[in-house]
């Protein structure tokens, strides 16, 4: 079956101005034909929404960074008590984290590889999911919960998620091989302690984790890399990690900022937890966060004048599910433009998991993942937060949620039929 879109502005998410009175073909699961609506013949056998100028038609929203499986801080964290509990909980997260625009999403642990089979299959509704199952960490590390520098509290019940705990070359590269083979799609390596341990506590050694890269790529899985600054940033740049997720302390390091832009390292900055620790934390988290954010805010903008590539990720999920397009306006608040903040949820983010090549853009042979949205988000980012502006979740070419209505059959539309 053909599915057409047009009569509404297309952004295609690569950051240019939108196409206006576009027209989308969908076959399948895959587009196979966008351009101005004068242009393109309607197929006879399509059936056909019929917009206008007020809609956009843009990329679904990508998550680089986050914890579905994320059971929340502190008392939240006792929430959920038993296996089938928690698996309710992880669900109903799928659940509302596609429904708010998010069609593909890079877990960074805490996901066990069966919730991606449930959701390929259909059982769970939920975006496309790069899992790294666990996250890599030295004994005694932010991965290692019996740690003082580890999660402290948060009771991760969810079946399924390896231990990331490791030591040494020879370690590291086990650990690696054992997640693949669990089912991994990348790899997640903790080079410093979080803001609520340690945020500037190397983890491995320089050594220890070239191993863990080494092995990762040879194994074609991307490096995200927990990582705050410091030795632990140092070392991660020159084992040749694919993203620095994070980043509290860059500003303080353009040397390593200068690194990242030459080797083509992605910078993911997770904005959306930090301000969520400051409003909603607990104990000396609370105040660290109230006061690097306008630091973080710092390294992010030099960062992206010295030509680091930026992409978007929440790590959020300890606060909830609702909420990802926040981060876009938080890069409009660090002073990027909107069509920069659309760009780095869906195109860069898509480039910074390996798979600018299928999602993230709104081109020929691309995955048929958007948003049909009422209004301009490039006149406002933040109506991607509200759920009733966004008509139109579609994934792989199957609609998700939305309030379009039903389409028109192409002759219908011809015909002047209403819809």
């Amino acid at each position: 079956m053909k599915q057409v879109f047009t009569g509404a502005a297309v952004l295609n998410g690569l950051g240019g101005s939108p196409l206006k009175d576009g027209t989308i073909v969908i076959e399948g699961d895959r587009i196979v034909e966008v351009g101005p609506a004068a242009s393109i013949a309607v197929p006879p056998d399509a059936v056909v929404w019929s917009l206008d100028s007020s809609y956009t038609v843009m990329p679904g929203l990508i998550d680089c960074h986050d914890h579905v499986g994320h059971p929340g801080i502190g008392a939240a964290a006792l929430g959920a008590k038993t296996v089938p509990h928690a698996v309710a909980l992880v669900a109903k997260a799928l659940r509302e984290t596609i429904e708010g625009g998010v069609t593909t999403l890079r877990d960074a642990g805490g996901l066990g590889y069966g919730f991606k089979v449930a959701v390929d299959e259909g059982l769970f509704l939920g975006p496309r999911l790069v899992l790294s199952l666990a996250i890599i960490s030295r004994t005694g590390g932010l991965g290692d919960a019996c740690g003082i520098f580890g999660y402290g509290t948060e009771q991760w019940i969810i079946p399924g998620v390896p231990n990331g705990v490791c030591d040494g070359t020879d370690g590291g590269r086990t650990k690696v091989r054992e997640l693949h083979r669990s089912g991994a799609s990348a790899i997640k390596v903790a080079m410093t302690g979080g803001i609520r341990s340690g945020a500037l506590q190397p983890g491995f050694t320089e050594a220890e984790v070239a191993a863990v890269v080494d092995e990762a790529h040879a194994l074609d899985l991307r490096v995200l890399c927990h990582c705050h600054g410091g030795p632990g940033l140092r070392y991660a740049l020159a084992a040749g990690v694919d993203s620095i997720d994070h980043g509290l302390y860059l500003v303080d390091d353009e040397e390593s900022m200068r690194r990242m832009a030459d080797q083509g390292t992605f910078y993911v900055p997770t904005m959306l937890v930090l301000r969520f620790h400051g409003s909603a934390g607990e104990g000396r988290a609370k105040e660290t966060a109230r006061m690097l954010r306008e630091q973080h805010r710092r390294g992010l903008v030099r960062a992206a004048e010295l030509g680091v590539r930026i992409a978007s990720g929440t790590d959020a999920g300890a606060f909830g599910h609702s909420h990802h397009a926040c981060e876009l306006e938080m890069f409009v608040e660090a002073g990027f433009s909107s069509a920069d903040a659309v760009r780095f949820a869906t195109s860069s983010s898509a480039e910074c998991l390996g798979l600018g090549d299928s999602v993230g853009t709104l081109d020929t042979g691309y995955l048929a993942d958007l948003l049909v949205v009422d209004g301009d988000p490039l006149a406002d980012v933040r109506i991607l937060q509200d759920r009733d502006r966004i008509k139109m979740v579609m994934k792989g070419g199957v609609p998700v949620r939305g309030t379009l209505g039903v389409p028109q059959s192409a002759t219908d539309r011809e015909a002047g039929a209403p819809a």
